[in-house]
């Protein structure tokens, strides 16, 4: 992994940052070893773990990043919009509150939570986060970029769905089928069917924010 890093990091000319899951048994060795590969910024994922052992990890990551003399964006990730957690729609809107105001408290910069779409759940949690402070992930039925920018969403991650679209697209161009595929753009959600050798079966692009962001010297969108 981190060697896939390196690799983007040296091709690219903007800052990175870098899906670190839940550290891999040891978040300060992980954090600073993905700083030595030349990361700006990291997703750290609560796995929903105990509140203390997530907010634990949070801090070994700021801390780590301190003593590199890297400052890293972090966004704390918590999952429990992700199906199987147990929670109801209010029970997943509290625990996301919660959980994100004490990865705030612990030093994170953003919260990212993947899975929450409706609009009215969106703004809650800006209130309750702050501006420039709530990370989302695209899927369909999320608003458009537009929307969340008005709603002050500051970050957007399309996570695998490029990769996923393209690796549809390579199959049918292999066997000269055609593709069924969901275009996730947020905002939209629209079955088609693709024949072999078009564009894309998933047609996305990477779209920053422009909302204040918590240290802008720091921003990686």
């Amino acid at each position: 992994m981190l060697q896939a890093i390196g690799r983007i990091v040296t091709a690219v000319d903007l800052p990175v940052t870098a899906d670190l899951e839940s550290g891999y048994g040891d978040v300060d060795r992980t954090i600073r070893a993905a700083i030595g590969a030349g990361v700006a910024g990291a997703i750290l994922e609560d796995a929903m773990r105990p509140i203390d052992e997530s907010v634990a990890a949070v801090e070994t990551a700021v801390r780590a990043g301190a003593a590199e003399g890297v400052p890293i964006v972090l966004n704390a990730r918590t999952d429990v919009y992700l199906p199987d957690t147990g929670l109801d729609r209010v029970g997943r809107l509290d625990a996301a509150k919660s959980r994100g105001m004490t990865f705030l408290a612990g030093g994170a910069d953003r919260i990212f939570v993947p899975g929450c779409s409706h609009p009215d759940e969106i703004g809650e949690l800006v209130n309750c986060f702050g501006p420039g402070r709530l990370s989302l992930l695209a899927m369909p039925g999320v608003p458009n970029p537009a929307e969340l920018q008005s709603l002050g969403v500051s970050r957007v991650s399309y996570a695998p769905t490029t990769a996923m679209g393209a690796g549809r697209a390579g199959r049918a161009s292999a066997t000269g089928s055609r593709v069924l595929a969901l275009r996730a753009r947020p905002g939209r959600r629209r079955w088609r069917r693709q024949e072999p050798q078009r564009r894309p079966a998933c047609a996305v692009r990477s779209q920053a924010l422009s909302v204040p962001r918590p240290r802008a010297d720091q921003a990686i969108d």
